[in-house]
C-alpha cells in the first residue's frame, strides 16, 4: 500500500505545515491586538479633543450638538475580526482532521470564534429592542 518512506515524508509535511502555521497565526494574533491597542488610543485621543471643544464657553449651540452626536460610539468591528479569523482558522483546522485533543481544541476554537462573529449583530439587536 504505502512505503514507509512516504510515511515518514507526510509526517514531515505536517510538521512543516504545523512550523509555518503557528507562527503565522501567532503574527496575525499580534497584528490584530497591535491594531486594536492603536485603534483604542486614536478613540481616546479623539474623545479628549472632543471634550475640550464641549468645555468651550464660547460655543455655538449647533456645534455643541454636532459634537455629541459625533461621541456615539461606533460600532465594533474588533470582536467581528477577530470572530472572522478564528473561524477561518478553526475550520481549516478541522479540514486536517485532527485526532484527539487537537480535535476537541478545533472544535473549541471554531465555536468560540463563531461566538465572537455572532456577538455584535447580538448587542445590535439587544440596543434595538431597549430602544
Amino acid at each position: 500500500m504505502f512505503e514507509p518512506s512516504y510515511l515518514v515524508q507526510i509526517a514531515s509535511s505536517a510538521k512543516v505545515m504545523i512550523a509555518i502555521g503557528v507562527p503565522a497565526v501567532g503574527l496575525c494574533f499580534t497584528l490584530v491586538l497591535v491594531s486594536m491597542v492603536m485603534a483604542a488610543r486614536d478613540r481616546r485621543r479623539r474623545l479628549d479633543l472632543l471634550e475640550q471643544a464641549l468645555r468651550s464657553p464660547n460655543l455655538p449651540p449647533e456645534t455643541a450638538r454636532e459634537l455629541v452626536a459625533a461621541l456615539k460610539p461606533a460600532p465594533r468591528r474588533a470582536t467581528f475580526t477577530l470572530g472572522w479569523f478564528g473561524a477561518f482558522l478553526g475550520i481549516g483546522w478541522l479540514c486536517t482532521e485532527p485526532r484527539g485533543d487537537e480535535f476537541t481544541w478545533a472544535v473549541i476554537v471554531t465555536v468560540a470564534s463563531f461566538a465572537f462573529l455572532t456577538l455584535p449583530l447580538a448587542l445590535r439587536e439587544v440596543e434595538a429592542r431597549k430602544a
